[in-house]
C-alpha cells in the first residue's frame, strides 16, 4: 500500500499528490483468496496476491476517480483559478477540505475557512462570494495554491459500496489468472466515473 508522498497524476493546471495513504486495504488476504478459490491454508501465493491486490485497488481508484479507504490528498495549482472558478478535487468522495495554502511574495498563507466552500455535488472547492469572499491574489509557480483534502468511503472495506469492492476482484482475477474481461470490468467501472467539471 502507498503512504508516501506520491504523484497521481498532472494537468498542465494542476497536480495531484497523496500525503498519507490508506491504513488498510478494502480488500482483504482472505477475501481475495476466496475469490480465487485459493486454499486459505496454502501461503504460496499470498505474497503475490497481496501485490495483485494493491494493484486492483490502485487501477479501480485511478479508473473511476474514487478512493475506497480514508486517505489525504493535496490539489496543487500555479494559481486560482480565474472568475472564481471552482478548484475541482480529482478524488471521490470528499470528506472534508482541511486547508488552502497560497504564497503570496514568497509567504506562506493559509485561507480563513470561511473565506472557501465545498460543493459535493461537483466535488470542487469554491470562494465563499456569498459571504463576499473572492480568490486572493496569488505568487504564480509551481506549487503555488495547494488544497489539502481527504477522501475516502471510511477506514474500512465494509464502508465501501459492495460494486465497487466487485470491480476490485473482477480486477484480481483478471490479473491472476490472466482473464480477459475487460469489456465487463469497462461496463462495471462505468458508471462510477465521474465526468463533471466544475
Amino acid at each position: 500500500m502507498l503512504s508516501e508522498r506520491t504523484k497521481l497524476n498532472e494537468f498542465p493546471d494542476q497536480s495531484l499528490w497523496r500525503t498519507a495513504g490508506p491504513a488498510t486495504r478494502p480488500i482483504t488476504l482472505e477475501q481475495g483468496k476466496q475469490h480465487l478459490r485459493l486454499s486459505l491454508t496454502d501461503t504460496f501465493h499470498d505474497a503475490d496476491v497481496l501485490e495483485m491486490i494493491d494493484g486492483s485497488v490502485e487501477s479501480v481508484e485511478k479508473d473511476c476517480e474514487q478512493v475506497m479507504i480514508t486517505q489525504t490528498f493535496v490539489a496543487s495549482r500555479f494559481q486560482f483559478p480565474e472568475y472564481d472558478h471552482g478548484i475541482r478535487l480529482d478524488r471521490y468522495p470528499v470528506r472534508s477540505v482541511e486547508s488552502i495554502e497560497y504564497n503570496s511574495e514568497g509567504a506562506d498563507v493559509i485561507m480563513d475557512p470561511t473565506a472557501y466552500k465545498f460543493s459535493e455535488a461537483r466535488s470542487a472547492v469554491f470562494p465563499n462570494t456569498a459571504g463576499g469572499f473572492s480568490w486572493p491574489t496569488a505568487s504564480y509557480g509551481v506549487e503555488s495554491v495547494k488544497v489539502t483534502f481527504t477522501a475516502g468511503y471510511g477506514d474500512s472495506g465494509d464502508n465501501v459500496p459492495r460494486d465497487l469492492l466487485q470491480c476490485i476482484l473482477l480486477m484480481l482475477s483478471m490479473r491472476f489468472y490472466g482473464e480477459d474481461n475487460w469489456d465487463q470490468y469497462r461496463d462495471s467501472i462505468r458508471k462510477h466515473q465521474r465526468s463533471s467539471y466544475p
